[in-house]
């Protein structure tokens, strides 16, 4: 491979995953939000909530579900990139 490729390759891969760092962000903030809009509805809506999986419980393990796969795609993207620099450096 060029130097050009490599360092384009570089380029792009920085960029997923500060794209990859901003969802996780995104997604993190969305469930502090919902768990405190949960927290502060009436104690029997909260109670029906979990036992039906509605409303906002629905979409807390809805964004939790996406959290961890974005968790898990930053993880192996930062990885990947932590190897793909140490070969290139030696």
């Amino acid at each position: 491979m060029s130097t050009a490729k490599i360092e384009l390759s570089q380029t792009q891969l920085l960029i997923g995953l500060d794209t990859l760092k901003k969802e996780v962000f995104a997604l993190e903030t969305e469930i502090t939000d919902l768990e405190q809009q949960n927290a502060q509805s009436p104690m029997l809506l909260q109670i029906l909530r979990k036992w039906l999986v509605f409303g906002t419980i629905k979409k807390l393990e809805w964004i939790r579900f996406k959290l961890k796969l974005k968790t898990e795609e930053l993880l192996v993207s930062n990885t990947h990139y932590k190897k793909l620099k140490k070969i290139f450096k030696d």
